[in-house]
């Protein structure tokens, strides 16, 4: 009987033990499913950033080339205008000349 209950013991033993670890697992793994959770509402943070930074960036670099476009269209009527300039010049000297030989 002493034995039975010696065994009944260990039993109980056991079960309360394991029942411990159950519930330490248990707890552990609310806290890693917290943390998950955590991670992935940071990430989703990480993501709508680095989103709306890539949208400033592209939106920067159409601009920075729709600038480069300008400066190259006025750049384009800058030496028109100087070559407009210079054939006008040339022309006023020449009308100079034909009118000193009159």
């Amino acid at each position: 009987m002493t034995t039975q209950i010696a065994n009944l013991q260990k039993q109980v033993t056991v079960k309360d033990n394991l029942e411990e670890q159950a519930t330490l697992e248990r707890n552990q793994q609310q806290r890693l499913s917290y943390e998950l959770e955590t991670v992935k509402k940071e990430l989703n943070l990480r993501e709508t950033q680095f989103n709306q930074l890539t949208q400033k960036l592209n939106q920067t670099i159409k601009e920075s080339t729709d600038q480069a476009q300008v400066i190259q269209e006025l750049s384009r009527q800058l030496e028109a205008a100087k070559a407009s300039t210079q054939q006008a010049e040339r022309d006023v000297d020449s009308a100079r000349r034909q009118a000193a030989a009159w």
